[in-house]
């Protein structure tokens, strides 16, 4: 069994860690898009009711003052998950950087085996002509 044997098993396994690792930070990216368009939304609501013309009732302007209360609250609570999801987004962003660079390495080594693997090829044919062509002419090559 060659060297090489082993490192395709190793690089399967290391192809599909990036896969996963892709996968995995496609998923985060869309939740930070998500959580980002929710925030955008909210900050729209929020200006909108904000620079609504009161109206004269008492009873409208506490409502009004409630309401625009709980719509920032829900505003800073979404910024809150949208810093979570940043935070996520850069640990999946992070991690399939890495799963790159350790299919990258594999596949350095892969490719440095393949060489050795060919020079020895190259080398046992050459000796193999170099006693063949000895064997034909009388003596030993030198």
């Amino acid at each position: 069994m060659s060297k090489r044997e082993p490192l395709d098993a190793v690089a399967t396994v290391r192809r599909q860690h990036e896969n996963a690792a892709a996968r995995d930070l496609a998923a985060a990216q869309a939740r930070h898009a998500a959580e980002e368009q929710r925030l955008a939304e909210l900050q729209g609501y929020l200006r909108e009711y904000e620079t609504s013309p009161a109206q004269a009732s008492v009873q409208w302007l506490a409502n009004r003052a409630r309401f625009l209360s709980r719509l920032q609250e829900a505003v800073q609570a979404q910024r809150q998950r949208l810093q979570q999801t940043e935070s996520a987004l850069e640990v999946s962003s992070t991690r399939h950087l890495l799963a790159r660079q350790d299919r990258e390495v594999l596949q350095r080594l892969q490719a440095g085996y393949a060489r050795a693997n060919d020079r020895d090829a190259e080398r046992r044919a050459q000796n193999t002509l170099d006693d063949w062509s000895g064997t034909r002419h009388g003596g030993a090559v030198a």
